[in-house]
């Protein structure tokens, strides 16, 4: 998570809901780097503190909050990459069996930049998004901040009443401006395709895949070229 400042592109939207949005988004970041900047001068402001430094870490240390959660936890996130080792489904599964509601809202490309983006997130939403932003139980904030001195980026957490209701209201202006993952023209694959699609970038074969799945190797290579075929199909709509 690092700084996000925006500027409004001429041709992509100029409705007064997407100017507005972007007006919001710039001024959250700006408000999160200024408090960042504080706590890491030594200021600490109240509400405020460090949560990661470096991707890998704040990516740890988010399955820590979200582990906590005990209502929602709503996610804007720019990209949604495809790691074939990350638990990502069965962990959000797991969050759902306790009653966590789990949304998001990612921008049209990030779909088709991961081909399993929809299956994996069947209940999330495409709409304009400018930057990472995390509100957990409409009581939590995990925004970007300063970055290190050696350029890593920083997440902080913030829990101060003003952050998180501008982190509210910019939630609810991006999904009144979204719309359902069914509705857009990402990849549709099934759950079975993400499995073998998964495994084979893991680097299994496809004799070891069929195994797994309890399919023949014929069945694996033809859902591998089905995935391919469709991930080509979308790419010609985008």
């Amino acid at each position: 998570m690092g700084r996000h400042i925006v500027s409004s592109q001429p041709g992509t939207n100029t409705g007064v809901g997407m100017v507005e949005l972007v007006a919001r988004w710039n001024a959250l970041f700006l408000r999160s780097v200024e408090l960042s900047a504080a706590a890491g001068a030594g200021q600490a402001p109240t509400g405020v503190w460090l949560l990661g430094e470096g991707n890998r870490q704040i990516r740890e240390r988010l399955l820590d909050v979200e582990s906590r959660c005990r209502r929602s936890v709503r996610v804007l996130q720019r990209e949604g990459p495809f790691d074939p080792n990350d638990n990502e489904q069965e962990r959000d599964e797991r969050s759902r069996r306790r009653g966590i509601r789990m949304e998001m809202v990612v921008p049209e490309p990030a779909g088709f930049v991961n081909p399993y983006f929809r299956v994996v997130n069947p209940q999330s939403r495409c709409g304009p998004v400018f930057g990472p932003a995390i509100l957990v139980d409409d009581a939590c904030a995990v925004l970007p901040g300063v970055p290190t001195p050696s350029g890593a980026n920083t997440a902080w957490v913030l829990t101060r009443p003003e952050v998180v209701s501008e982190l509210r209201d910019l939630w609810r202006a991006t999904v009144a401006l979204s719309r359902p993952a069914a509705a857009t023209s990402w990849p549709d694959l099934t759950q079975r395709q993400f499995v073998i699609g998964r495994q084979r970038a893991q680097g299994r074969t496809c004799a070891a895949i069929a195994r797994s799945v309890g399919i023949s190797e014929r069945m694996v290579a033809h859902e591998l070229a089905e995935v391919d075929r469709r991930v080509r199909a979308c790419a010609a709509l985008e």
